[in-house]
């Protein structure tokens, strides 16, 4: 099941994780696969409705009910109850929301599907930052304020054990997948381009220095990850290739687990749709890379050009 943040289309095409085509999507293509659209502007995570005292109290938000009743009817209706291997999966604000409702929709399978080996989450595009805004965001808007604004606004339900160590005070801190990883008992596969553009243009790094401030940082937040999970370790750094003569990164990305880039990037020499694949399958028990990251573009669904873009990558498993 998938849970993407990413622009609806009127006729949902077929590419990256939900592709049928084997050549693109190897280890998934013959898979069942559920995409679940963003239409509840809450990171899947609200449970408010007119008069439930939230700051948007004439309007519902509805997130995580919506996924809720998303597997009651795959479980009641579409077989579900047979699975013997899910993989969640969510990009972006999608990757938040997947995040915290992981282990409660893994403990209702458990339950509700008996056949049931194994639940694995990956999570594209879903490490935010909670860091202070840089020169191009006047207003002061950090991702630290629209998390604190979840609870508030949409009553946000985050994930139980997270919620239960920061209490309903700092519950939004669960937000952050530096922090609510800690908590996840799914085994979760993160990938994050350190140089996502939805980071940097929400936290307003305009310069070329301040985009480098934010990629070490968010560096430092993978490894530190890493590093506590007590396995592995992350080295690594964008080569020549990945800067343009100004200085300035010559591709900023953001998700690609529902386009062509999912099947055209590569983890060093490898396909990154080997790596998840090897990775479900328990092939690869720890994965803690942060490489250089190659993928072809050129006019493909998610619109990006230069045709070749080289972007360093952080792939990160936690909870294994």
């Amino acid at each position: 099941m998938h849970l993407s943040a990413f622009l609806v289309a009127r006729v949902s095409q077929s590419h990256g994780i939900t592709s049928t085509d084997a050549a693109q999507n190897p280890d998934f293509s013959s898979w069942n696969h559920v995409h679940v659209w963003y239409c509840s502007s809450d990171s899947h995570l609200g449970d408010a409705s007119p008069g439930s005292k939230s700051d948007f109290g004439g309007w519902h938000f509805r997130g995580r009910r919506i996924a809720a009743a998303v597997i009651t009817d795959l479980l009641t209706v579409w077989g579900l109850n047979n699975a013997t291997h899910v993989l969640l999966t969510g990009d972006s604000a999608g990757g938040v929301g997947v995040m915290n409702l992981a282990d409660d929709i893994a403990t209702t399978l458990r339950v509700e599907a008996p056949a049931l080996e194994t639940v694995k989450l990956f999570v594209d595009a879903g490490w935010f930052l909670d860091i202070p805004s840089y020169s191009n965001r006047s207003d002061g808007m950090t991702f630290e304020k629209c998390a604190k604004a979840l609870p508030a606004s949409y009553r946000a339900v985050f994930d139980r054990s997270c919620e239960e160590h920061f209490g309903a005070e700092d519950s939004w801190r669960c937000f952050f997948a530096q922090d609510c990883q800690a908590f996840l008992e799914t085994p979760t596969l993160f990938h994050e381009y350190l140089y996502d553009s939805a980071n940097l243009g929400y936290d307003g790094a305009g310069s070329p220095a301040e985009a480098e401030d934010f990629r070490s940082r968010l560096e430092a937040s993978i490894k530190a990850a890493a590093a506590a999970g007590g396995t592995g370790s992350c080295a690594g750094d964008s080569s020549e290739e990945d800067a343009s003569p100004d200085g300035r990164h010559t591709q900023n990305l953001h998700e690609m687990i529902d386009c062509t880039l999912f099947t055209k990037s590569h983890v060093g020499d490898v396909r990154f749709v080997h790596v998840l694949g090897a990775w479900f399958a328990g092939e690869l028990s720890n994965v803690h890379v942060l490489d250089g990251h190659g993928g072809v573009r050129g006019g493909d669904e998610c619109g990006v050009y230069p045709a070749l873009a080289k972007q360093l990558a952080a792939v990160v498993s936690v909870g294994v």
